[in-house]
């Protein structure tokens, strides 16, 4: 796409791609400002509110959110699957409840797991016979960062002009770190699908209580799981915190953007809003309603669930745009946590600011 706006064939009239690729597109301006379009309506339904608004770093300036064209909005949205075999078993708490009665914490989380895990084949070494609290990657780090309702960076206005603030450092996001560290780092706790090639049967097999996944592989559970199972999303930080929050693919979470060699911006406009409206009829709705809610979910509880999480999906501007954020907090709180943010966020200030402002600078044009 960046090759034939390059060469202003035209070739190209919309686009999806990563989101974590879009920002560089834009600062090259090879985006089309979507809302120098008049023929889409970004406050519509049928576009997410929750992206456009997150990603209009710019007054009047938006060149990639999410809409109904495809499922990615819903199929993507990650959460955390859990065994309800498993529950009743251990006489647990039921998850959908605490959910439903804004109880559904980190700590709750963890105390659940500490229920469940154990060493039940009696071996020094870590097998799928023994028990885990969570079936789960370093990959899903940031469905537990913004389940907390944190973000690596904040946007910042003065004059309608936008500046970056590193917010990983403050209270909340310092806990949620040391929380990812002590989870991901105890290997009696968690089973991790790069290192465990057993970790995603322990939860198909009942030998792991939670799995962290996207609402897509619940077709994947429904053929592999003979226990019933429920999905929620992650859980908040506290019981103070006012709402949940859901991640959707991290930087991988497909966005549409519109080439700027556009030979009919009108045109494009009016096939993008027919294709969103009939599309958020015909195949999202369905898609929520047949395949995930009837087909595969197994109670009823599930499908309110559901609903919740697409409800819940957030964008993270800051780290989304500027790449070095994730580059740099990741491997910290893989070594450390809390420990290393602070000279973290030191190291990588000044860079953060310089690609930022480029990134802006780019944009405005």
């Amino acid at each position: 796409m960046m090759n034939e706006v390059k060469a202003a064939s035209g070739a190209y009239d919309i686009a999806y791609q990563w989101a974590m690729k879009l920002p560089g597109a834009a600062g090259q301006s090879a985006l089309y400002n979507i809302l120098d379009i008049p023929e889409i309506r970004t406050d519509a339904a049928w576009w997410n509110s929750n992206s456009v608004e997150a990603l209009t770093l710019v007054p009047g300036k938006l060149f990639y959110a999410s809409n109904a064209i495809n499922c990615f909005n819903a199929s993507e949205a990650h959460g955390l699957y859990f065994n309800n075999h498993l529950v009743d078993a251990y006489g647990l708490e039921s998850p959908y409840e605490l959910v439903k009665n804004g109880g559904w914490t980190l700590g709750k989380m963890y105390g659940m797991m500490e229920a469940v895990m154990s060493n039940a084949d009696g071996s020094e070494e870590r097998t799928a016979e023994d028990m885990y609290g969570i079936t789960s990657g370093w990959g899903a780090v940031m469905v537990y960062y913004h389940g907390c309702g944190e973000k690596l960076g904040e946007i910042r206005y003065e004059n309608d002009t936008p500046s970056i603030d590193i917010t990983f450092t403050e209270e909340r996001g310092l806990k949620a770190a040391d929380w990812i560290y002590k989870v991901q780092t105890d290997r009696a706790m968690t089973a991790d699908p790069v290192s465990d090639p057993w970790a995603n049967s322990v939860f198909y097999n009942s030998h792991a209580l939670f799995y962290v996944a996207a609402l897509y592989n619940m077709t994947t559970l429904r053929e592999n799981m003979e226990d019933d199972f429920g999905v929620i999303p992650s859980p908040k930080l506290d019981e103070a915190q006012e709402r949940y929050y859901v991640t959707c693919g991290g930087r991988n979470s497909p966005l549409m953007c519109v080439p700027a060699d556009q030979q009919d911006a009108s045109r494009t406009g009016n096939i993008v809003e027919a294709l969103s409206i009939y599309s958020a009829e015909r195949l999202v709705e369905p898609y929520i309603e047949v395949l995930l809610s009837e087909k595969y979910a197994r109670d009823e509880d599930t499908k309110g669930m559901i609903r919740l999480m697409i409800d819940s999906v957030t964008w993270d501007a800051g780290f989304l745009t500027v790449q070095l954020f994730f580059d740099a907090w990741y491997p910290a709180v893989a070594q450390g946590g809390s420990e290393t943010m602070a000279s973290t966020a030191q190291k990588i200030r000044s860079k953060v600011d310089r690609e930022f402002a480029k990134y802006i600078d780019g944009i405005i044009g």
